[in-house]
């Protein structure tokens, strides 16, 4: 389980509002069996938002060589995932 029901731009940030939730803040849950998927889900989610270095995701990178999980890259509409069953649920 990954909690997104708030996110900042650094450690300490207060609540920031995102682009890809309409301009509010994320207010999401994400689930996963995968950890490796999850994270990977998350990171593009972040991604589409802020400045990431190049390299924080290269431990998912060798997670998945290590037959951990899924690591794949996508968007935060959830397209161009073809190994992680994304799933967007609203409530």
């Amino acid at each position: 389980m990954g909690d997104g029901l708030f996110a900042g731009n650094t450690w300490d940030s207060p609540p920031l509002t995102m682009v890809t939730f309409g301009n509010k803040t994320p207010n999401s849950l994400f689930f996963a069996t995968d950890p490796v998927a999850i994270d990977s889900v998350m990171h593009d989610f972040l991604a589409a938002e802020w400045a990431i270095n190049s390299g924080a995701n290269n431990y998912l990178r060798l997670a998945n060589l290590a037959g951990l999980g899924v690591f794949e890259r996508g968007n935060s509409s959830g397209s161009g995932y073809t190994r992680i069953n994304y799933r967007r649920v609203e409530m």
